[in-house]
């Protein structure tokens, strides 16, 4: 029986109410503001506009991965019940938290022998994440068990293109994403930095685009490269953004570019993720060529 259990880390951007009706639990990464620590639960603690409304104030915030305690307070209860455990991470790339999560499974497991909990690496960050959640939870009610969902994810993670632009650059500067002269710079030449998902789940810089016009244009050929099937691509693609207009003003000329796409969602940028882009970035996630570092 396929009574399993399939958990995420709250930066996978997707509504509470898309992953209660996938079956798929979340376990909350935390944002500190001010010192202060809120939950990333969905904006419940803390909504993404008072996030970016402290940011645009210069606001001190900071994010803090899930903790090997909270991950064994999270993963018990599951295990207590008799129920085995699929966690799929944030990247690796991005966060260290599965380092907390494969530590708080092999205490449980100790305590639990006659459990599994598995803990399996998303590459992936946002709404490409919760995209390879996604079809692990598919996969699970079409019958699959804990071992062959793993082993898709693993084969298949590289497959979502992670694509972001930014027009505003101080929070990347501030993060050290971007050296201090160089952002300055760029910031003064109106210069929209591109970046995109690699083969470690890293987000690195690609190229640098003049203009946020030209950036979105650049955005559109890029999955006219990778997409499956080019312009005629029919899956899912998902917008995630801290800038509405920009957003939608993507997502106008990806419908005219991709007559044909079966699915195209435009969200929130989550606050974990949100806390290190600030305003001002767009980040497009669909099914396409395997991510490599050529």
């Amino acid at each position: 029986m396929n009574n399993y259990v399939i958990s995420c880390c709250s930066p996978v951007d997707y509504a509470k109410e898309d992953l209660a009706a996938l079956d798929v639990e979340v376990v909350y990464f935390h944002i500190i503001l001010d010192g202060k620590d809120y939950l990333d639960d969905f904006g419940k603690s803390l909504s993404a506009e008072t996030l970016l409304d402290a940011q645009r104030a210069g606001r001190d915030v900071k994010t803090s991965q899930i903790s090997v305690g909270e991950y064994k307070d999270f993963f018990r209860p599951f295990l207590e019940e008799g129920r085995d455990i699929l966690h799929i991470t944030v990247s690796s790339g991005l966060s260290g938290t599965i380092n907390s999560a494969n530590l708080a499974a092999h205490h449980l497991m100790e305590e639990f022998p006659e459990r599994k909990v598995i803990i399996v690496d998303s590459r992936g960050g946002s709404c490409g994440y919760g995209m390879i959640v996604e079809e692990a939870a598919k996969m699970r009610a079409a019958g699959k068990n804990i071992e062959e969902v793993r082993d898709w994810v693993e084969e298949h993670r590289l497959e979502v293109e992670h694509f972001f632009f930014s027009h505003d650059l101080t929070h990347f500067i501030k993060g050290g994403r971007i050296p201090r002269y160089v952002g300055i710079l760029a910031q003064k030449m109106k210069i929209c930095p591109i970046m995109v998902g690699d083969s470690m789940g890293r987000i690195v810089m690609s190229d640098k685009i003049r203009t946020k016009k030209k950036a979105v244009q650049r955005a559109v050929e890029h999955i006219g490269e990778l997409a499956t099937g080019g312009f005629h691509y029919t899956g899912k693609l998902m917008i995630a953004h801290t800038d509405p207009e920009l957003a939608h003003e993507t997502a106008a000329l990806i419908r005219e570019k991709c007559p044909h796409l079966s699915d195209l969602q435009i969200r929130p940028l989550g606050v974990t993720f949100s806390s290190h882009s600030g305003p001002g970035c767009v980040a497009l996630f669909y099914w396409g060529k395997p991510r490599t570092d050529k």
